[in-house]
């Protein structure tokens, strides 16, 4: 969610990339870069960035003007989870729900 959040990434960035792990993205350029690919291709890894042993791969829920309202992922024990197994189902069920939250928006601010 953070890659569609400019002012809070910038936030993020200006506090610190602090490791949570030895594979955690610390340099700023590198969290850049990671952003602008979340972005471009729709959705996000964590390659034991958070946790040792987990890795999962997101995809964000969109609502209105492309502002993301929550995320989904799948997690797996790293060394068998093969996140690209669960690209596309993933896209398509954050598609299927991004569509149902823009529905629901219209919704609201037409009743």
């Amino acid at each position: 969610m953070l890659a569609w959040d400019q002012p809070r990434a910038k936030s993020v960035v200006e506090s610190g990339l602090h490791p949570w792990t030895p594979y955690t993205i610390t340099d700023p350029n590198e969290f850049w870069e990671e952003l602008q690919r979340i972005r471009a291709e729709g959705f996000a890894y964590d390659n034991q960035e958070i946790t040792l042993g987990l890795s999962c791969v997101a995809a964000p829920i969109l609502g209105q003007n492309n502002v993301p309202v929550a995320a989904l992922s799948v997690s797996g024990a790293s060394g068998v989870f093969r996140s690209s197994d669960f690209i596309g189902p993933l896209k398509r069920v954050s598609a299927a729900a991004s569509k149902a939250v823009l529905a629901v928006q219209r919704s609201q601010s037409n009743g």
